[in-house]
């Protein structure tokens, strides 16, 4: 009885204090100044998210990628014995990678622009996704996964192949 006598309690002072008290701003100007600080911080704190979601999306592709270099390591090894160059083993690791990208981005790109109709239906300030930006979010995602796949691929050309048959 008396949690809910608290929460009553709290429940209407908040709505009081929204409701029925002034501003605490004399003039608008101030007010559109405190929600452009708020927007501000809102997109900064977006910003720092998104860059993280890069940061793991990438130690991910790298992951994922020397996991299966690894994997292929014997097969690439015989390759290069038979006379394939480095740069034909990493294009043919890269086009994988790449190959992975492209399935993916087919896969999200409609789903995102779906959820972005959705959503600009229901709620004010949110617009809707051009073509423009989904080529650009595309185009960059593209070179994060190129770039975090480049680096096993580089390794995988530069292994020796009379090392990798040898112990393997």
């Amino acid at each position: 009885m008396a949690i809910g006598i608290a929460a009553n309690v709290t429940v209407f002072g908040f709505l009081k204090a929204i409701y029925l008290e002034p501003l605490p701003y004399s003039h608008s100007e101030e007010l559109v100044q405190v929600e452009s600080r708020a927007f501000d911080a809102m997109a900064v704190l977006l910003t720092f998210f998104a860059g993280v979601a890069v940061v793991v999306g990438s130690a991910g592709v790298y992951g994922v990628t020397t996991y299966g270099v690894t994997q292929r390591l014997k097969e690439l090894a015989v390759r290069r014995a038979l006379g394939a160059t480095r740069r034909s083993i990493l294009t043919l690791v890269l086009r994988d990678v790449l190959l992975y990208a492209t399935f993916g981005l087919f896969l999200a790109l409609p789903v995102a622009f779906v959820v972005s109709a959705v959503m600009s239906s229901s709620l004010v300030l949110v617009p809707r996704m051009n073509s423009f930006l989904a080529l650009t979010t595309a185009g960059f995602i593209v070179c994060v996964v190129l770039f975090a796949g480049y680096f096993p691929a580089a390794r995988a050309s530069r292994t020796d192949p009379s090392e990798v048959l040898r112990h393997s």
